[in-house]
């Protein structure tokens, strides 16, 4: 998803359509149902899912650790998976 879209913003500006183009996403409001500390994991995976997996791909070209491991954990323990980034996935120009 992170690809294509930074794939239509680049065409976008090449072609030098007049206008704005950007990202929408519309953050969650995450709160605790309850203090346990197993509502407050699955709050932060859910957080990590929604915003910090999207967001730090879209505005930094790359993901944190913490983050990383985050969606492993979550992927490992729903489907048995793993995430698998190359870097051909990030399209990061060395200034």
């Amino acid at each position: 998803m992170m690809v294509s879209h930074a794939r239509a913003v680049k065409l976008y500006m090449d072609r030098g359509y007049k206008g704005e183009i950007g990202v929408v996403h519309a953050l969650d409001k995450i709160s605790l149902r309850s203090r346990k500390s197993s509502d407050a994991e699955r709050q932060s995976w859910k957080d990590i899912i929604h915003n910090k997996f999207i967001l730090d791909a879209t505005y930094l070209g790359t993901l944190f650790r913490t983050t990383l491991a985050g969606v492993n954990h979550i992927l490992k323990g729903s489907v048995g998976g793993q995430l698998d980034l190359r870097d051909e996935d990030f399209m990061l120009k060395s200034s």
